[in-house]
């Protein structure tokens, strides 16, 4: 395994982690929940998850282009999504808006210096 590989499988398990701890399926990642919620026809709580979507999909648009979360959603072999009670839900929001604060800075910095361009 190169370490780029190894890399990768951290900051996936740390995501799938992060959902978990946030009252979702252990064998789904942050992006693959909200793409799954987001993409729900009348759905209650669409408006909340739709926010989230934008959010990361704006995050990684520069190293992926668009639609993050649904390809995130497709790529998903495990189907079981949890919703999660209405404090795990704000806690799920605040920890998105922070991490994706973060990693927005790095991605579109790489952007701007032409590092990076979605594939």
């Amino acid at each position: 395994m190169s370490l780029k590989e190894w890399i990768f499988n951290i900051l996936v398990a740390i995501d799938k982690l992060c959902n978990t701890l946030c009252r979702g399926s252990h064998e789904v990642t942050v992006s693959a929940r909200i793409g799954h919620f987001a993409n729900l026809d009348g759905f209650r709580y669409r408006a909340y998850w739709k926010l989230l979507e934008w959010i990361i999909d704006f995050s990684f648009y520069p190293v992926e282009g668009p639609g993050h979360c649904i390809q995130a959603r497709d790529t998903n072999t495990h189907k079981k999504y949890e919703l999660g009670n209405d404090i795990m839900r704000g806690v799920f929001a605040i920890a998105v808006i922070i991490v994706c604060t973060l990693i927005s800075i790095v991605t579109w910095t790489l952007y701007a210096l032409r590092l990076v361009r979605p594939d």
